[in-house]
């Protein structure tokens, strides 16, 4: 399934590639691949079939590293915290907050629970969740998943705010700063880092998070370009694909269809 905004009934990807490169205009399009491995992978298959096995100003990006390039006045790759150190400052902020759920490793905490942690404040961050929806989302649970999800919320904001005064941030950071900017400031980025390209290509995905929705609903919106959006997403087999019913719903939400 392909998704976009530009009022056509039928596109091949694959000719919209192939007459790019035919006519050495492969600089006019922007992939953008789920995982640094597709992006390997991407970047030798096309140079293999590029002439000359040159394909001068080939831009894939995955949907991390696109956000971070759009935003990078205000993030550069030395403002992305390390995994090493996030888990140290996660540490760091254990011992200063006052826990209940985990009041046990107050002291000493395993790097294997402060791992999963950290991950899964990552992850939050990745969905747009805050620790403000942590405490509400807190009410609606019972027992020891309230304290929980309040432990886990505070460690949360102390985390945060420690990276701010360093600084530093995470990829849902970028999304948070990204998807606050305006429409115009969101097309002037783009067209400072990107102004050859006409089409963008959106592919190999399992789900997209509500920001990165955002962020790529922003990308249809500017002049000039078409952006779609490959989905290997079959509507009437819900048992394979309903992982993506709200992926997809949402797309359809902000003016995509289906073609």
């Amino acid at each position: 399934m392909i998704l976009t905004k530009q009022n056509i009934a039928k596109i091949d990807i694959d000719s919209v590639i192939n007459n790019r490169i035919v006519n050495n205009k492969l600089n006019e399009i922007l992939f953008i691949v789920p995982t640094r491995r597709k992006l390997r992978y991407l970047t030798r298959e096309l140079i293999s079939i590029a002439p000359n096995n040159s394909a001068a100003g080939l831009k894939i990006e995955t949907i991390g590293s696109y956000a971070k390039k759009l935003n990078s006045v205000f993030y550069e790759d030395e403002n992305i915290i390390s995994e090493e150190s996030a888990v140290l400052i996660l540490n760091q902020c254990f011992k200063e907050t006052e826990l209940k759920y985990f009041s046990q490793y107050r002291r000493e905490i395993p790097f294997g629970t402060l791992e999963r942690i950290k991950n899964v404040i990552s992850e939050y961050k990745r969905h747009g969740i805050s620790p403000d929806h942590l405490v509400e989302e807190s009410k609606r649970l019972t027992g020891a998943d309230v304290t929980k999800a309040l432990d886990i919320a505070n460690i949360y904001e102390r985390f945060q705010a420690k990276l701010e005064n360093i600084s530093l941030c995470e990829i849902g950071d970028v999304y948070l700063d990204i998807n606050n900017l305006n429409g115009d400031e969101f097309k002037n980025l783009f067209k400072e880092n990107f102004p050859d390209v006409k089409v963008i290509l959106i592919n190999g995905f399992d789900e997209f998070t509500e920001p990165e929705t955002e962020i790529i609903n922003s990308t249809s919106e500017i002049k000039d370009t078409e952006l779609f959006v490959v989905l290997d997403y079959y509507r009437y087999n819900p048992l394979i694909f309903s992982h993506l019913d709200a992926c997809h719903d949402r797309f359809i939400g902000k003016g995509f269809k289906e073609i």
